[in-house]
C-alpha cells in the first residue's frame, strides 16, 4: 500500500473512494499509478485475503471530496485492464448509521448482519455464504424459502462489523446471475419481517375461516 507521510491528512475519510471489479493482476502500485494520474492521492490499497489473493476491490484516498467526485464521474463504469469497474464514495459505518437514521431506520449496536435482496432464485444458502466470505468470516448465511423455493432474499452475518461494512459497500449493486443485489444492514428488514409474519398469518387464518363459512 502506498500512503502519504502526513498522518493528519490520511486520517481524514473525506475523498475516500472504493473501486469494485478490479482485475486480479491489479496490485497496489498499478492502482496507485492509474488513479494518481487524475488527482493527487493520499493513499491506495488493493484488498487481499489471508492467502494474499486479491479480492477484486480496492481503495483510493484523494485529498478532497471534489477530487474524488470528479474521478468517480470520469471513471465509474469504464474498463480497467479489460474489466468493467464500479467506483463510488466509500462510506464508513457512521455514515451508514446517519443514512439509516435519516430514513427512520436506526441501526442496532453489534448488528453484523446484512439483508440481501434481488438474488437469483437458483442461489442457495451455501453459495450465498461463499459469495460473501470474500470479505471476512461469515458466521451464517441463509436464503429465505417458502415451500422449499427461494424467495429471492436472505441474510448474511459476519463476525466483524468492519467486514460487514466493506461487504455492504462492495456487494450492493453487484451483479449475480444478471441481477443487481441490494445489500443493507439487516436490523430494519428483520423487524419488518417479524411484524409482517404474524400479520400475514392472521390474515391467512381469517381468509381460510371466511372461505369455510362460504362453503357451508
Amino acid at each position: 500500500m502506498w500512503a502519504e507521510t502526513d498522518s493528519t491528512l490520511r486520517k481524514s475519510v473525506i475523498g475516500n473512494i472504493i473501486i469494485k471489479g478490479l482485475a486480479k493482476d491489479i496490485n497496489n502500485l498499478a492502482l496507485s499509478r492509474t488513479f494518481s494520474g487524475f488527482r493527487k492521492i493520499l493513499s491506495s490499497r488493493v484488498v487481499c485475503d489471508s492467502n494474499k489473493e486479491q479480492k477484486g476491490y480496492g481503495f483510493i484516498h484523494y485529498t478532497t471530496l471534489k477530487a474524488a467526485g470528479l474521478v468517480i464521474k470520469k471513471l465509474d463504469g469504464t474498463l480497467l485492464s479489460g474489466y468493467l469497474v464500479s467506483i463510488c464514495h466509500f462510506k464508513t459505518h457512521k455514515e451508514h448509521q446517519a443514512e439509516q437514521k435519516s430514513s427512520s431506520k436506526p441501526p442496532q449496536k453489534k448488528d453484523f448482519s446484512l439483508y440481501v435482496q434481488n438474488m437469483p432464485y437458483s442461489l442457495g444458502s451455501e453459495e450465498l455464504g461463499t459469495l460473501f466470505s470474500a470479505f471476512g468470516e461469515v458466521t451464517s448465511a441463509t436464503v429465505i424459502k417458502k415451500k422449499r423455493r427461494s424467495m429471492g432474499y436472505g441474510f448474511v452475518t459476519y463476525s466483524s462489523l468492519d467486514d460487514a461494512v466493506i461487504a455492504t459497500s462492495v456487494m450492493n449493486g453487484y451483479i449475480v446471475g444478471n441481477r443487481p443485489l441490494r445489500v443493507t444492514f439487516s436490523h430494519s428488514a428483520e423487524k419488518t419481517r417479524q411484524i409482517e409474519q404474524p400479520i400475514n398469518a392472521t390474515f391467512c387464518r381469517r381468509r381460510a375461516g371466511y372461505e369455510r363459512t362460504r362453503a357451508d
